[in-house]
């Protein structure tokens, strides 16, 4: 019984040392991957933490953009609507002057022969003429003081029709003035449609720029918002995975110590029960030693009251009567039980001697009783071997469906990945092409803008140089030649001239007006060239300035997911490794298994049945023996 109980006791620490051997190898690997899961989980939380940050500095100052360029507008819409304002006040200043000339112009020509001889400057007191045109010339004249003194030269004595003889020269003077007048309000109209054009573009490109700068900040604050989710989200994963390691880390500790405490307790107790049936089988000894004996027997046999005989005085071929009787018993009890071994016995004890019978039960018992031992001590290794290989295989196999798992979603991630920064590099690539294609295109443009200017300031010298001559040469021939007060019937010489000659007075405006609007249409040029060149300056500024911070932000985002792809390569290599070790263990598991099923699995008859004919042998046996000696049992008790 001592050594069953030990038997059973070693069988089942071994069940219990495999289960904290298994229960801790599980929870070391789960302390692992949840230290590994809050690692990545702390980076990526202090990644996103960077990225909000700076998605917030960048809607901040797009915001800030937005809001000055806003300002801008109004700022270029106030200017554009006084510049328009003084154009109106202009333009009607114009239009009211060259009504008042058409005026005058029609009411000289309405006079024209009749009346006396009069200066331009006594027009503008003449009240036939309209209130209106008399300001014009008083204005005109004001303006042009040496007009003033060519028309004074006229002035005389008055004489009847005086007036006719020069009355032509003041209306082409005032149909000069009048041509005068309408290209300055053509002029007015045109730089009032570029300054409207130009204010248009500028307006158009702050509009275009603020949608620009709130589509950005839209798509950014989305971006912001969805990092933000994924923090929160990723901050909630990290407080439960800490919360599960320190379940996990408890647990092993409470673990370990238990099964280091079950441990050295099941070191005593076999050890106790060693010793114990050591003083047992040592007490067996030496009551079962000569110095018991009195007269023959045992002290046993004396206890029990067996009369000393020696059978040393019987014959060895003597049959005891009781022998034919416990040959039948053993028989039917072979036959009930279908046990072979009972029945050869039977056989052997109905034809041997008797002293021989009770040694051939014994022999049978004690064999019986090691089967019964030997079967046990295999059944209790087999039990933990299976139990052992079971959990392994099972715990294999779940490790190896999770690791498949996780190289499946890596493999998946790297793919993910690998699109993405192709993406971005291809992103980055298209924006230094398009940097350089415009810095090429800006350079181009500037040489040209400055060639265009630099000859238009050219040409503006070369006009005004060419004017100042022309206006010097017709000044002074104004004054070079005078008629003299002689007709020709005085002296009687033939025809000739009988005007003094000025110069070509009639080219005089034409040549002189070309160089002027030459002129003015190289400062116009100039100016709005120069305000191309700044334009396309800002323009392209502004372009270089967005494009090197979306390539720069375009990067950023390509070197972070390269790094997460080199760390999702490592952890892929890791569990590839790892299920190749696990597949490998797996397999050798499965070969243990097939190695012990056939010694340790019942095809047929189960542990339990062998265990009940087994027991049911011994107490047929133990029956046997005690009909043979005589009816009494082991105990000593009767029959």
């Amino acid at each position: 019984k001592g050594k069953a109980e030990m038997q059973e006791e070693q069988v089942s620490f071994a069940k219990y040392s495999e289960f904290c051997k298994n229960t801790a190898a599980s929870k070391e690997s789960s302390i692992a991957k949840s230290k590994e899961d809050i690692e990545d989980l702390q980076a990526e939380i202090g990644q996103l933490t960077s990225q909000i940050g700076e998605l917030g500095r960048e809607i901040t100052q797009l915001a800030q953009d937005a809001t000055k360029w806003n300002s801008e507008v109004e700022q270029a819409e106030a200017d554009r609507a006084k510049e328009h304002q003084e154009y109106l006040d202009q333009l009607k200043d114009y239009s009211e002057s060259l009504d008042a000339l058409d005026r005058a112009i029609a009411e000289l020509k309405k006079h024209s022969g009749k009346v006396a001889q009069a200066s331009l400057l006594q027009l503008t007191a003449r009240k036939e003429l309209p209130l209106a045109a008399r300001r014009v010339i008083q204005t005109f004249l004001d303006e042009d003081p040496e007009t003033a003194r060519e028309i004074g030269m006229l002035q005389g004595p008055p004489e009847a029709n005086a007036y006719e003889s020069h009355g032509s020269s003041i209306i082409e003077l005032l149909e000069k003035l009048k041509d005068k007048f309408r290209s300055q309000k053509g002029d007015l109209e045109k730089d009032e449609m570029n300054a409207q054009h130009s204010h248009d573009m500028v307006v158009q490109d702050l509009k275009a720029q603020i949608k620009h700068a709130d589509r950005q900040r839209s798509d950014k604050e989305q971006r912001s918002q969805s990092k933000s989710e994924r923090k929160s989200a990723a901050g909630g994963e990290l407080s439960d995975t800490e919360a599960v390691l320190k379940e996990d880390e408890d647990y092993y500790a409470e673990l370990t110590s238990e099964c280091e405490q079950k441990h050295s307790d099941f070191s005593e107790r076999q050890s106790l029960r060693k010793g114990e049936l050591e003083a047992i089988e040592q007490a067996i000894q030496i009551l079962s030693s000569p110095e018991m004996a009195v007269d023959g027997t045992t002290a046993r046999d004396q206890k029990y009251g067996f009369v000393a005989t020696s059978f040393l005085q019987l014959r060895s071929n003597v049959k005891n009567p009781e022998q034919a009787r416990v040959a039948a018993f053993l028989s039917t009890e072979g036959a009930r039980l279908g046990s072979q071994a009972l029945a050869q016995l039977a056989g052997r004890v109905q034809d041997d001697v008797f002293s021989n019978v009770k040694k051939m039960i014994r022999d049978m018992m004690r064999k019986l009783q090691q089967q019964a031992e030997e079967e046990a001590e295999h059944k209790g290794w087999c039990d933990t071997e299976l139990g052992t290989n079971k959990q392994t295989r099972d715990t294999k196999s779940e490790s190896l469906d999770q690791v498949s798992s996780e190289i499946e979603e890596l493999e998946a991630t790297i793919s993910k990945l690998d699109s993405e920064v192709g993406d971005l590099t291809a992103a980055v690539s298209d924006l230094r092409a398009a940097m350089e294609k415009a810095t090429a295109d800006r350079k181009a443009e500037q040489e040209k803008n400055e060639t265009t200017i630099a000859e238009a300031k050219e040409a503006q010298h070369a006009v005004s140089k060419a004017t100042s001559v022309l206006k010097d040469f017709y000044a002074k021939a104004g004054k070079a030649t005078a008629l003299t007060q002689i007709t020709i019937a005085d002296i009687g010489a033939p025809e000739t001239f009988s005007e003094p000659y000025t110069g070509m007075q009639g080219a005089n405006g034409g040549v002189v007006g070309l160089l002027e609007v030459i002129l003015s249409d190289f400062v116009k040029l100039e100016r709005e060239t120069t305000m191309a060149e700044a334009q396309a300056e800002k323009e392209f500024q502004k372009f270089m300035v967005e494009a090197k911070r979306d390539s720069a932000v375009k990067g950023r985002d390509s070197e972070h997911r390269t790094r997460q792809r080199q760390e999702a390569e490592s952890s892929l290599v890791r569990r590839q490794q790892e299920k190749s070790t696990t597949t490998e263990e797996l397999e050798a598991a499965e070969r243990y298994y097939e190695k012990l099923r056939p010694s340790c699995i019942d095809e047929g008859v189960s542990y339990e049945e062998r265990v009940s004919k087994r027991e049911d042998e011994i107490k047929s046996l133990k029956e046997a023996l005690t009909l043979l000696e005589g009816g009494v049992d082991f105990s000593g008790r009767s029959k």
